[in-house]
């Protein structure tokens, strides 16, 4: 008797999964359809049932990717009890993340960029979701502008703009990581970006002076 054919989620997850190991090999320009079915161990007539094309494929994983480094962020910052350790703690979770899948780090900052307009698109949309994310952590963590914190310090305003702002500049040291030095040792260099983000998330946030 025939096995059961995969439930279609597991498949369409493991077409992905296949997509990401292909553009860690190859890049996005060129990976082609073949080496994604290779890489998830399925036909092509199998992923074409999941994906109409390259892009369509690509786009799914790095939104799948988002999902899963956002979902890390909010855990690892929410295990903590609150002030700037939370937000310390989403710092570190995005970098670790990073560090420990590299082939994502490489598809979300620098592939993404090859797919074109809707590429461009969806990394923007996505980065309003971290930003909007990061918002809302620094109200549950440290409070509205104006706060006191135990050190006496104040929270400063904290907008959309701002966390995007913070964001891109993450986002932008990860990326210098990831050009500067070969893949096998990405994570340490990744590691060696804790203390600047943490500081410039502190900059950002925190302030001497009670805002006016």
């Amino acid at each position: 008797m025939p096995a059961a054919p995969a439930p279609a989620a597991e498949v369409r997850a493991r077409v992905m999964a296949g997509m990401v190991t292909a553009v860690e090999e190859k890049g996005y320009a060129h990976t082609t359809i073949a080496d994604i079915a290779k890489a998830a161990r399925i036909s092509r007539r199998t992923l074409y049932e999941h994906f109409v094309d390259k892009e369509a494929c690509f786009l799914a994983a790095y939104s799948m990717m988002a999902n899963e480094l956002i979902s890390a962020v909010v855990s690892a910052s929410r295990a903590q009890q609150s002030g700037m350790d939370r937000l310390n703690a989403a710092s570190i979770a995005y970098l670790d993340f990073l560090a420990t899948t590299p082939e994502v780090s490489r598809s979300f900052l620098t592939e993404i960029n090859a797919v074109g307009q809707a590429g461009v698109e969806l990394r923007c949309a996505v980065n309003q979701r971290f930003a909007a994310m990061m918002t809302d952590l620094v109200v549950e963590s440290v409070g509205d502008t104006g706060a006191v914190l135990p050190d006496g310090r104040f929270v400063r305003e904290f907008d959309t703009n701002m966390a995007l702002a913070l964001v891109g500049s993450i986002n932008e040291l990860v990326l210098q990581a990831i050009v500067v030095g070969p893949a096998d040792t990405l994570p340490v260099r990744l590691s060696r970006l804790s203390k600047p983000v943490l500081e410039l998330a502190d900059r950002m946030l925190i302030s001497d002076v009670a805002p006016a």
